[in-house]
């Protein structure tokens, strides 16, 4: 189990943080510059212990951990974080947004305000919206270059209604399987592809040697965004002075991946 925390004070509160990605993710990268931001903009008095790789929770579950006290926070998907507020599932649609600052114009605006205070009812805080980058389709079987290549295709989708229905439009053969399950499926022909973000994509094909062996295709079709939303429980974000709030809210904003 790797966990990291940036300590300056022996009376310090610890804040456990969980992602998913790997160490070698953007996802760490963001996490480390947060735990320092909040270590040096706290004076100390607020630290981060960082746990990668889902090591507390995945998915949906990690969410139900904030919002059980278990866990303080959470990087996590829209795409998961609509099983608690439907309205999230919007930011899941095709071909949403064209570019990234687009897209946080958007989430740094009054949809994303709005989004958030929805969250709010649910016992949730988002303190920023961080970047997974667009998601494009790796393949066994070809290149895709045009929605005919998607017939009959067996792609593993994310466990979304969204993602469901668009790959089901498109006349591809939808199977919902974990993001940590992806591989194992490609491996044992379970599915011809998967979609996936761009950061996800090439943290899998620069870290195992087997991924572009068993899926050499790599389609840049860039049809949703994944935007992904930094969350707290609300009840944990209140029990802090106003200026440990503003320190943590600005931390995360700052440490954006």
């Amino acid at each position: 189990i790797l966990m990291l925390a940036v300590s300056s004070n022996a009376s310090a509160v610890t804040l456990s943080f969980n992602h998913q990605g790997p160490i070698e993710h953007p996802y760490q990268d963001g996490a480390a510059k947060f735990a320092k931001l909040v270590d040096a903009y706290t004076d100390g008095s607020l630290e981060i212990a960082i746990y990668p790789s889902s090591q507390i929770a995945s998915g949906a579950q990690s969410i139900d951990f904030v919002q059980m006290g278990l866990l303080d926070i959470t990087l996590q998907s829209t795409m998961a974080m609509s099983n608690f507020v439907p309205e999230f599932g919007v930011l899941d649609m095709p071909f949403l947004f064209k570019t990234r600052e687009e897209a946080f114009r958007v989430l740094d605006g009054e949809v994303g305000a709005a989004l958030s205070k929805l969250a709010e009812e649910k016992g949730l805080k988002i303190l920023a919206w961080w970047d997974n980058g667009f998601r494009s389709f790796t393949s066994s079987k070809g290149p895709i270059e045009k929605p005919e290549d998607l017939r009959g295709l067996r792609i593993r989708s994310p466990e979304s209604q969204v993602y469901l229905t668009t790959f089901q439009a498109l006349g591809a053969v939808p199977i919902q399987i974990t993001g940590s399950g992806a591989f194992t499926a490609l491996r044992l022909k379970i599915v011809d592809a998967q979609d996936n973000s761009s950061s996800n994509n090439l943290t899998a094909i620069t870290t195992n040697s087997m991924f572009l062996e068993i899926c050499p295709y790599y389609s840049v079709t860039n049809h949703i965004y994944s935007a992904e939303p930094l969350i707290m429980s609300l009840d944990r974000f209140n029990s802090f002075t106003a200026s440990e709030q503003e320190a943590l809210m600005k931390a995360a904003k700052a440490a954006e991946t």
